[in-house]
């Protein structure tokens, strides 16, 4: 147990474990600095309470787009439309194949990843390019 300061929080940072100290009142910097020299110094802190724990950073999430793309590749008018426009070629009697190569013609002609990427801050070309080329050409397909 530590006489200079009690850790309080602490999370993965961008350089690494961050730290959050509670201090004494009487705690100076210099008392501070000298105690953080020593060896151990870490070692000697009281520790945070159980329930806060050190969690892995949250995985990306999809939003709109990314939720919207999914639905349409198992949908069968989607295997059409993108028949249709020559973004495919074929449409087999595979559910699954056709919705791996609506997938890849996604992917392909937004020049992204994953699906995640039409809603990342940043790639806002890529979701206009979503947009543009499936989103509004879709609608006017399903009107006909």
């Amino acid at each position: 147990m530590s006489k200079y300061a009690r850790v309080v929080n602490y999370r993965q940072g961008p350089n690494g474990i961050e730290l959050v100290l509670r201090l004494g009142p009487k705690t100076t910097k210099q008392a501070l600095e000298s105690w953080l020299g020593e060896e151990l110094a870490l070692l000697q802190l009281d520790h945070a309470p159980e329930h806060i724990q050190l969690k892995p950073p949250a995985k990306a999430k999809g939003g709109n787009l990314c939720k919207l793309a999914g639905q349409w590749c198992k949908d069968k008018s989607f295997w059409k439309f993108l028949m249709a426009q020559g973004y495919t070629f074929t449409i087999d009697d595979n559910p699954a194949t056709n919705e791996t190569n609506a997938v890849k013609a996604i992917y392909r002609e937004c020049g992204i990843k994953s699906r995640i990427d039409l809603d990342q801050p940043g790639n806002e070309g890529h979701a206009d390019e979503f947009k543009r080329k499936f989103i509004r050409p879709y609608a006017e397909f399903l009107k006909v």
